[in-house]
């Protein structure tokens, strides 16, 4: 019997430590267990918003008193409304009075590649509510700012192509679904060709100077639309100033003078537009005065336009009031725009 005692206590003797081993190490992996725990909580980074373009209608007495409706929601158009492409954004939009439909034309920059910009329209029946169509013009380099006017009865279209570094004229053949290039008008880079016709000339004035943030503005003309084109005696009418260099819309004919829209593009790109009444042009004069509303268009607050505002279109309506298409930017979350991107 006492040898079994004995025994017993030695046995004791050898769990008792064993047990409270096992039991510090089974502590010890809890805790270690905590601790890799506590240092996978980490914060995941926020997701990259990217500065993203919208299309909006505003109203107003005139086109330099423009605001944002109560009974339009805007923007009409994102790029969450376009069907054909993969869009980044729409801007630069133009309007135009088609028979008894008012017709939107835009550019619709794309995910892939980065930034090109297609050339776009939309329908509607009263400048309120639109319906988007369908992409009508694509190229291998970037496309913007389609302004699209009349002249004999055909309708052609001047945009943006600045890669290609000229300035090229587009024309019609199933207005306003298809297009082919006619000529180039100019060997130059520019970006926002803006046209217009007084007496028995056409003038186009656009910005240039890439380097400089496209702080000259270039005046040029001619008898015939196909050209020859010279660039005007008073070109450049505006020398290294960003603020007031870059046309910002269709130069508009208002109470019988012409109006010079140009975009504040410094020190950020879509500061506010500014309105210049051209006081004479002739092949061999230009004379333009500040229209005392300057700028005639700015970011308002609305979430769309936080960041910037760069274009104006306008339409005198029936009843004497105009109707203005618009655009902004804001920073957004895009879907499929995981990181930063250069576009040049």
């Amino acid at each position: 019997m006492k040898r079994l005692l004995l025994a017993y206590g030695l046995l004791l003797l050898i769990l008792i430590p064993c047990s409270a081993i096992a039991q510090a190490r089974e502590e010890n992996a809890s805790k270690a267990a905590v601790d890799t725990m506590a240092v996978d909580t980490t914060v995941a980074p926020a997701p990259h918003k990217e500065l993203i373009w919208s299309i909006g209608v505003y109203r107003g007495d005139s086109p330099w008193t423009l605001k944002d409706p109560d009974d339009i929601q805007n923007p009409v158009f994102t790029y969450k409304d376009i069907t054909d492409v993969n869009a980044l954004f729409v801007a630069d939009p133009f309007i135009v009075k088609y028979g008894n439909k008012y017709l939107l034309f835009m550019e619709v920059a794309k995910v892939e590649p980065y930034g090109y910009g297609d050339i776009a329209y939309a329908e509607s029946d009263d400048g309120i509510h639109w319906t988007y169509k369908s992409v009508v013009l694509h190229e291998y380099f970037h496309l913007s700012y389609p302004q699209v006017f009349e002249s004999d009865g055909e309708y052609y279209m001047i945009p943006e192509t600045y890669q290609t570094h000229t300035l090229r004229l587009y024309k019609a053949t199933n207005f306003p679904t298809e297009w082919k290039f006619v000529k180039t008008l100019v060997d130059i880079q520019n970006v926002d060709p803006s046209i217009f016709r007084e007496g028995k000339y056409w003038y186009i004035i656009c910005a240039t100077n890439y380097k400089g943030g496209w702080d000259n503005t270039r005046l040029y003309y001619s008898k015939k639309l196909t050209g020859p084109w010279k660039e005007h005696p008073a070109s450049p009418i505006v020398t290294h100033d960003a603020n007031i260099s870059r046309p910002g819309g269709r130069i508009m004919k208002i109470a019988g003078h012409w109006y010079r829209l140009a975009q504040d593009t410094y020190p950020t790109y879509g500061e506010s537009v500014s309105a210049f009444r051209i006081d004479k042009i002739t092949p061999k004069v230009y004379q333009e005065t500040p229209v005392k509303d300057n700028p005639v268009l700015q970011p308002s607050g609305e979430w769309w336009t936080t960041e910037g505002m760069h274009q104006i279109d306008a339409l005198q309506m029936p009843d004497g009031s105009w109707l203005g298409v618009v655009d902004g930017q804001s920073y957004q979350i895009h879907p499929e725009v995981k990181e930063p991107h250069d576009f040049d």
